[in-house]
């Protein structure tokens, strides 16, 4: 899925892939390591605050495969504010 994706979105150290899917909603999945993030906890938050902002937008989402991947340090409030930017442009994208 990461080789061709339908989507992409670069900003700083996050990246955010999106491919179409045979199921009728959207899904996510994260990849935030222990190299980029080397605290479990936040990680954690990172993977919450993530999993927060794509609840509340998955109703206007269009049906694909979404991953999030995370190559270095970033803060919570601010992945939530570049995500929410991934997501409004994928909106925008899908007819």
């Amino acid at each position: 899925m990461l080789r061709s994706p339908q989507f992409r979105f670069y900003r700083g150290p996050l990246r955010v892939f999106a491919s179409g899917n045979a199921v009728l909603g959207p899904r996510l999945g994260l990849v935030i390591g222990r190299r980029a993030i080397r605290r479990a906890h936040e990680r954690n938050r990172l993977k919450r605050t993530a999993r927060e902002v794509f609840r509340l937008n998955c109703q206007c989402l269009p049906p694909q495969d979404i991953v999030l991947q995370v190559r270095g340090p970033i803060h919570h409030r601010e992945l939530k504010r570049r995500l929410e930017d991934a997501f409004k442009q994928m909106r925008s994208q899908t007819p």
